[in-house]
């Protein structure tokens, strides 16, 4: 229906089988069709109408081929949508899918479905992969089409009432590769010939000058490809593999491993430990392994049953972390002491006990799910934890249920609720009791920052109750006072664990009958370390510290941050700004850098990682036991480069990200160029060095830093300049360096610098560029300096006690101290002067986000940027 002003009358008559009513006449009428003829005589351009009119027919196999096309690309789409939340209930370290999760996050007609579908062998096959973390065309079009997350202030986003808090999974967007395809050069073929074996050896030949002159490395994995295959047609088994096993460096992805699984059965035992021993070749043991069994398919969709015997410690662990009460190495170690209580002697839990304490875990899942509360009256991914029995109440007869976020009431019967106050604005929970009808009753009072109050008489359940608000409580304002943004997420976890072991503790057939207060205090971890003040930081730390996040958050075990990097993001491509966490298990994980929250999860090597670089605008190197190469739109390794046969300790690109440096810790640097993935000079072999710590590249010299001196070097290898690392009162001998960094000169009057910071000593010494002893010595209050950035003119030193030094390069003075960690700044990065982020060792393992803008001087006026 449109309406228009009635000088447009005629044209709208023109348009044949319109009803049209006339407001000023109060008419109503029927346009009548006009005849096609009438149409054309009536244009101005016949000629075009014509034409219009005489457009052929779409030939019918082109036709069909067009809409098969259009099925099929709607189909792969259906097909991602309809299994994309299967990723959400796999466990790949544990090789298990939680099929009744899965289920129940279904309803009505798609559950029914789902259930027929979880039958064929078709989803079994696809299950099997996604257990087994492989990429195949499904993940990368559900990489590609994987829709945008919000940010929420709990973290990540979890169904509504559900209590299970996850580990926080892959959940940012990674639009289509807009880009242009590069052009492969056609390889031609020789001639076949009478003679097969001179056609092979001459396709060998032609294919060897190809792979030297390739200029791409995709352009140079086919050829490689091809070149392998040859090889195994000449029956030639070691020259092929060294073709397949040199192809696994360049893109796994195209590896064919059935192949260089034949051929190695093919080979004698002698002949494959020999190549398997060679420098480049360990790739080779890794596609040997046992595949897996079937055994352990039959496992993925078994139910968690609880095991019938006693639990010692590892089976805990597992058992906990499967059946997704938590992950967290620290809280689960909470929860095994606090079912032993301290005076039985025994490093087990017993079977009535666990099984007690599961049950009492399940029975609060299903009571806070069937709670009743509708999804309007939850905030956005808040999440029930507890719920009370019926009781009175200041607002009548109900329910107090406890969230993530808040407390609320729940009226009985019809289920409305109101809330009671917010975490944050708790100001006071007072115990009390009162009388009722001549006998007395235990009452909650909770007093928040407006001055209201409110009041549940929880008879029995007020302490537990109590308990639980507390711990919640807690874990809120340590997150609001640390920037921690997992704090809360903790403390809801362990809210959900205390319960289960205070409603266990009821049965006098558990071990922790007779104290289970006190192990439910054990627990409460929040609710300790707000007590002791750990959770109070500086005024000068917290006007600087954004946030806190924890890459080691649900792992098994905490992990040092070795290496961080920030990249600002494709914005052409839809690519976040995003930080790159390397841990010391060798597992990269990924965050958005807009709202902090993880991207991807993946783990390049067994080995630590220990450096990343964006070398250019497309691709991220990795440096451990080899150098992966991760593309930074897709967040996928598929290329490897295995020439250090040490860990490789630094990566520099220059020129634009034309050439990257790489160095190992044996004194190997090489150079690389980045298209073609090849050396582009023979490596430099630095004599007598063992103990390489990192490289710079400054005005066309490399300047490499070990732990006695620090050496500059021509580009060919040759050393031109070298400082000595000596400090002037050492405490411990030898006096050691354990990172520099090279400051730019501001002027022309001035000279750039050299600062070197002590590994065992609080000293950091300067140097002139082309100076042989330090200018100037720099001491400060810590243990030793492990890791410097520079901010525009300031010098950020991390330290081994845990403290950040921000110091006045031209004044050569500390002016700031941050209290940034519990353990020693192992990592920091300056995300292009917007933050400056530090990662520390494995006690803390955390990332602290700084703002540098805000940085005052000693005075308590801004520094400008």
């Amino acid at each position: 229906m449109m309406g228009c002003h009635s000088k447009y009358k005629e044209e709208v008559n023109q348009v044949g089988g319109l009803v049209v009513v006339d407001i000023d006449e109060g008419s109503l009428s029927i346009n009548p069709e006009i005849a096609d003829d009438s149409r054309s005589v009536r244009s101005g351009d016949s000629d075009s109408i014509e034409d219009l009119l005489d457009i052929p027919e779409i030939p019918e196999e082109a036709a069909k081929l067009f809409l098969n096309v259009c099925r099929k690309a709607r189909f792969q789409f259906d097909l991602v949508d309809t299994k994309r939340s299967v990723v959400t209930e796999t466990r790949v370290e544990y090789k298990r899918f939680n099929k009744q999760a899965f289920l129940d996050s279904k309803s009505g007609s798609e559950k029914s479905f789902y259930e027929k579908v979880m039958k064929t062998s078709m989803f079994k096959k696809f299950l099997k992969d996604r257990i087994n973390d492989k990429t195949d065309y499904w993940v990368k079009l559900e990489v590609k089409t994987r829709p945008q997350a919000k940010s929420t202030e709990s973290g990540p986003s979890v169904p509504n009432r559900r209590p299970q808090l996850r580990k926080q999974s892959s959940v940012a967007v990674i639009a289509l590769n807009t880009g242009q395809f590069h052009n492969s050069p056609v390889f031609r073929m020789p001639d076949l010939g009478d003679k097969v074996i001179v056609y092979l050896k001459e396709t060998i030949r032609l294919l060897s000058v190809a792979v030297q002159k390739s200029q791409h490395f995709q352009e140079r994995a086919s050829y490689i490809y091809l070149l392998g295959m040859f090889y195994l047609a000449c029956n030639k088994l070691t020259l092929a593999l060294e073709n397949f096993i040199s192809l696994a460096s360049i893109d796994v992805q195209i590896l064919p491993k059935l192949v260089v699984t034949k051929i190695c059965q093919q080979m004698k035992e002698s002949e494959l430990q020999d190549l398997i021993s060679r420098p480049g070749f360990q790739a080779l043991s890794d596609l040997m392994g046992a595949p897996v069994s079937e055994s352990i398919h039959r496992k993925l969709e078994e139910s968690v049953n609880i095991p019938e015997k006693d639990l010692y410690y590892d089976e805990f662990v597992e058992c906990v972390s499967v059946m997704e009460m938590t992950s967290d190495t620290d809280t689960i170690g909470r929860l095994f002491r606090a079912l032993i209580p301290s005076q039985i002697h025994q490093n087990f839990i017993d079977q009535e006990t666990f099984a007690a304490f599961t049950h009492c875990w399940k029975e609060n899942n299903k009571q806070c799910l069937n709670l009743g509360i509708s999804d309007k009256d939850l905030l956005e991914s808040e999440c029930v934890l507890r719920v009370s029995s019926l009781c009175k109440t200041d607002y009548g007869t109900g329910r107090v249920a406890l969230t993530d976020r808040r407390l609320c009431f729940v009226k009985d019967i019809s289920s409305e609720t109101r809330e009671i106050t917010r975490l944050s604005k708790i100001l006071e929970l007072e115990k009390k009791t009162m009388f009722s009808f001549l006998k007395q009753v235990k009452v909650l009072r909770i007093k928040n920052t407006g001055g209201s109050r409110f009041t549940a008489w929880l008879k029995e359940e007020r302490d537990d109750f109590c308990l639980l608000i507390e711990e919640m409580w807690a874990g809120k304002v340590v997150s609001d006072s640390t920037k921690d943004i997992h704090a809360i997420q903790k403390a809801a976890q362990n809210v959900l664990l205390v319960d289960a072991l205070l409603q266990s503790g009821l049965d006098a057939e558990t071990a922790h009958h007779g104290n289970r207060e006190e192990a439910a205090r054990q627990l409460c971890y929040y609710r300790k370390y707000r007590e002791e003040g750990h959770h109070n930081v500086p005024a000068e730390t917290k006007e600087v510290l954004q946030n806190r996040i924890d890459p080691n958050y649900g792992e098994r075990e905490r992990k040092t941050v070795h290496a961080l990097l920030y990249t600002p993001g494709v914005p052409e491509h839809s690519v976040s700004p995003r930080l790159w966490v390397g841990l010391g298990d060798g597992k990269i994980k990924v965050y958005n850098a807009s709202h902090w929250l993880l991207e991807s999860e993946f783990v390049q090597t067994k080995q630590s990682v220990t450096c990343l670089v964006a070398v250019d605008k497309k691709h991220v190197w990795a440096g451990s036991y080899g150098i992966f190469i991760i593309d930074i739109e897709t967040i996928r390794s598929n290329k490897t480069l295995m020439d250090h046969q040490e860990i490789v300790v630094d990566i520099v690109s220059i020129d634009d990200g034309r050439y990257a440096f790489t160095a190992s810790i044996n004194g190997i640097i090489m150079k690389w160029d980045v298209q073609k993935l090849t050396q582009a000079q023979p490596p430099i072999h630095l004599e007598n060095v063992r103990d390489l710590r990192s490289i710079k590249y400054h005005q066309e010299h490399i300047w490499c830093g070990t732990w006695q001196k620090i050496l500059k070097l021509s580009g060919s290898g040759q050393i031109l300049q070298e400082l000595q690392f000596t400090v002037s009162e050492p405490k411990f001998q030898p006096a050691e360096m354990d990172c520099f960094i090279i400051l730019k000169a501001e002027g022309e009057n001035t000279k750039d610098e050299i600062w070197a910071g002590c590994r065992r000593e609080g000293e950091i010494l300067v140097w002139d560029i082309d100076g042989t002893e330090p200018s100037h010595r720099i001491q400060l209050d810590c243990r030793g300096i492990s890791d410097m950035v520079v901010q525009e003119r300031r010098i950020w030193a991390g330290s081994k006690d845990g403290r950040i030094y921000i110091i006045n390069s031209d004044s050569k003075k500390a002016f700031k101290t941050l209290l940034a960690h519990d353990d020693a700044v192992r990592s920091l990065c300056n995300a292009e002067n917007r933050y400056i982020l530090s990662g520390s060792g494995s006690s803390d393992g955390k990332i602290a986000i700084w703002t540098p803008n805000d940085t005052r001087t000693e005075s308590g006026t801004y520094i400008g940027i």
